[in-house]
């Protein structure tokens, strides 16, 4: 009778809660944190199990699982960082029924996020925190967990001001000729050098070639990375392949290579430096490995990786590297060299301009920003008609990509110094790694 009687109070309450809201004009319906199960008949017999009437009502964190689910098909990284911002506010906010959390437990979530002393966000990243939420507490009402979704009713966003804004964006910067002149000048470049242990000591090649072919062609890391020797097309002229072909089985162990976008996908001709470099040399040379297909070893994760990702190793590398030895500032990144390129060939548009959509092509990227409009030419229709441009038309215009004032290091075999691109350590072990692709 007490436990009835309590229940009874408990949904006048939330009535009169819910009578209040209406009151305000806002449409709500009253909801309680328990569901009540029917009383058994008086002929039936009354179990300690039937008498256990209340439910527990669904929480924040029940919602996790389908947030997983949700974003199942999105690459490890970028679902781990959505679900994160789940985690984050039950850290905020505890983990509460769904049915308790109210239009102000969001914003002051998203506010505390926007003022925390030690690590505050940009404005862009509590959009996509508030996103996240959303789509939360939606999953939820289609599950039948909550009936209501309280992000729809924050009319208005926590702000701060533009100057703070601005000091809070993370600005990719492009490497000028002081930048890469002191990289291929470093330890980086030092194929004796002592300071490098396990995969950036044993694979050269990935140390030599990755900034060069980023440089040359503005790859994205990961492009760079998930190469497969296969990527690199011998022939007159010789191709570079940025692509992923649905209807084969490309696959780093349980690991997939995958591109940003469908403009990503590409197919171009190697850069002739690249080529003067040895380029082609070393990927004849690698060929006849039976270790694995991966054009760089030190790619592939260890098997004892949590959340294992090609080219890991040597990104994590390449960044501590500009930050601690090279002592870059804040905005130098492996992204710089893309930004570089981008800045070459909007300058070679200043003296020569180049076929409408070629420039697109050869970075991999779908149409110039609005600053970019007026150097290069925009494609029309005529873009979702035919293969597109013939690679092998495209050398003298790629052969006009130079970068003044910048020393390279020398030819990769006179730079090895008769040592092995890739160490017989670093093969063997490769090729006993659950991620590798054979």
């Amino acid at each position: 009778m007490q436990t009835l009687t309590y229940d009874v109070l408990v949904s006048i309450q939330a009535g009169y809660r819910a009578l209040a809201e209406r009151q305000e004009g806002n449409l709500v319906k009253p909801t309680v944190p328990f569901t009540v199960e029917a009383l058994p008949a008086a002929w039936e017999s009354i179990t300690d199990t039937k008498r256990k009437t209340l439910k527990q009502a669904p929480k924040l964190s029940d919602v996790i699982p389908l947030l997983s689910n949700h974003f199942s098909t999105t690459v490890t990284k970028n679902k781990n960082a959505k679900v994160s911002f789940w985690q984050r506010f039950i850290a905020f906010c505890g983990d509460k029924p769904l049915a308790d959390v109210s239009v102000g437990d969001v914003f002051n979530f998203l506010e505390s996020r926007l003022k925390d002393d030690v690590d505050p966000w940009a404005s862009s990243t509590m959009l996509k925190a508030k996103s996240l939420i959303r789509d939360g507490f939606s999953l939820a009402q289609t599950k039948g967990l909550c009936d209501k979704n309280p992000v729809l009713e924050l009319i208005i966003n926590p702000k701060i001001s533009k100057k703070e804004e601005s000091k809070r964006k993370k600005k990719r910067v492009p490497f000028e000729s002081v930048h890469l002149n002191q990289l291929f000048s470093s330890d980086w470049y030092d194929p004796s050098s002592n300071n490098w242990h396990g995969k950036m000591r044993g694979d050269l090649a990935a140390r030599y070639w990755v900034p060069l072919i980023c440089l040359y062609h503005g790859l994205r890391i990961t492009e760079a990375l998930q190469l497969f020797k296969s990527d690199i097309v011998l022939g007159e002229p010789a191709m570079l392949r940025i692509a992923v072909d649905e209807n084969e089985e490309e696959q780093s162990g349980d690991l997939k290579r995958t591109l940003k976008n469908e403009a990503t996908q590409r197919v171009v001709p190697i850069h002739p430096k690249l080529i003067e470099l040895g380029l082609l040399d070393y990927v004849k040379h690698c060929s006849a490995w039976k270790e694995t297909n991966v054009l760089f070893p030190s790619s592939i994760p260890d098997d004892e990786s949590k959340s294992p990702v090609l080219g890991r190793s040597y990104s994590q590398a390449f960044l501590r590297f500009l930050k601690q030895e090279l002592n870059f500032p804040s905005g130098y990144c492996n992204h710089s060299f893309r930004h570089s390129l981008e800045d070459c060939l909007r300058d070679i548009q200043l003296v020569q301009q180049w076929p409408a959509g070629l420039g697109q092509l050869y970075s991999g990227r779908r149409m110039p920003r609005d600053a970019d409009r007026a150097f290069f030419r925009e494609q029309g229709s005529e873009i979702h008609y035919g293969r597109g441009y013939d690679p092998s038309k495209m050398v003298d215009y790629v052969s006009r990509i130079d970068y003044e004032n910048v020393v390279l290091p020398p030819k990769f075999k006179e730079w090895l110094g008769g040592v092995l691109p890739v160490s017989q350590h670093l093969r063997i072990s490769v090729s006993r790694a659950k991620h590798n692709p054979r």
